[in-house]
């Protein structure tokens, strides 16, 4: 079908309107059908995207813990990450 209609947005969703020969057409069809919108979010998921704004490397290099993240371990309930890191940045940043 991808090979016919080249995008997910092109496929008819009736398989009458199909100019190509699918065995199983009808239970095909349904399928799409009611999963379409899975499937357009899955592509979205499964693409790279290439304009997103990243920083530079220098901007990468950690510098210790950052606000907000003693919430979300405890939201986690990844308190040894909590514990490991702040040991860690001690005695990276003293």
């Amino acid at each position: 079908m991808l090979r016919r209609y080249e995008h997910i947005e092109n496929i008819p969703l009736a398989p009458g309107q199909w100019d190509i020969t699918v065995r199983g057409s009808q239970k095909l069809c349904s399928v799409l059908a009611e999963h379409l919108d899975d499937a357009l979010l899955f592509r979205t998921i499964a693409t790279i995207r290439l304009d997103v704004p990243v920083g530079t490397p220098a901007q990468w290099r950690w510098s210790g813990v950052g606000s907000g993240f003693d919430e979300m371990c405890d939201r986690l309930d990844a308190h040894d990450v909590h514990r490991r890191l702040t040991k860690l940045a001690g005695q990276r940043f003293g």
